[in-house]
């Protein structure tokens, strides 16, 4: 499995549209699926205060929506994970 195609021409598609840390936020997303908030300040170097409104403006735009509702794998607290729509997930990737 792993990206589609069209997921990818839209990845691409939307790049000039977002800042550069919503592209950021954008991209990990999409290149290692499912993440919540503390799991993406980690994975980006960055504090949760920068991640939660970049991940709020992207569910605004609809590029980004709420894959499910589960232990984060920083915290251990019950947390949302986010997801890029239309991305396969790959449900065999353990990397994350």
């Amino acid at each position: 499995m792993g990206v589609r195609q069209t997921s990818r021409d839209a990845y691409h598609g939307i790049q000039d549209t977002l800042g550069h840390r919503q592209r950021e936020v954008y991209q990990a997303l999409f290149e290692k699926g499912p993440m919540t908030n503390n799991e993406l300040a980690q994975a980006l170097g960055w504090r949760i205060n920068t991640i939660t409104p970049r991940v709020n403006e992207l569910v605004k735009l609809a590029l980004v929506r709420e894959a499910e509702r589960r232990p984060c794998k920083v915290t251990g607290f019950k947390a949302i994970a986010w997801e890029v729509p239309g991305r396969q997930r790959n449900l065999f990737d353990t990397s994350i």
